[in-house]
C-alpha cells in the first residue's frame, strides 16, 4: 500500500469509519438483491406470475391504446413494447428466488 492509502486507512479509523463489506462482484451483488426479494416475501411463483401477467398486459396495452389515447399506432408499438420488456426480468428472477428457497 502506498503512502497515499496508508493516510487514508488511518485517516478512517481516526474517525471512527467502519469498512463495510463491499461485494467483489455484479453477481454477488445481484444475489444480495435476490436474497432482500426473497427475505420481503416474493417467491418464484409471484415472479413467474408477473411475467405471464407482463405478457398478458402488454397484448391489452397494445390492443387498447390507439382506441383509447389516439396518439397513434406508433405509440401503441412503444407502449406494449415497453410492458413487454417486464417479462423477461420477472422470468430471470424466478429461478434467482428458486435458488434462495432451497
Amino acid at each position: 500500500m502506498d503512502q497515499l492509502g496508508r493516510m487514508a486507512v488511518t485517516r478512517r479509523a481516526r474517525m471512527g469509519w467502519t469498512a463495510e463489506p463491499v461485494p467483489a462482484s455484479r453477481k454477488q451483488r445481484f444475489f444480495m438483491i435476490v436474497k432482500k426479494l426473497h427475505a420481503s416475501g416474493i417467491r418464484a411463483e409471484r415472479a413467474y406470475t408477473a411475467g405471464f401477467l407482463s405478457i398478458g398486459m402488454s397484448v391489452i396495452t397494445w390492443c387498447a391504446s390507439p382506441s383509447v389515447e389516439k396518439k397513434g399506432e406508433e405509440r401503441a408499438d412503444r407502449l406494449g413494447i415497453f410492458v413487454g420488456e417486464w417479462a423477461p426480468t420477472f422470468f430471470a428472477l424466478g429461478p434467482a428466488l428458486s435458488t434462495c428457497e432451497k
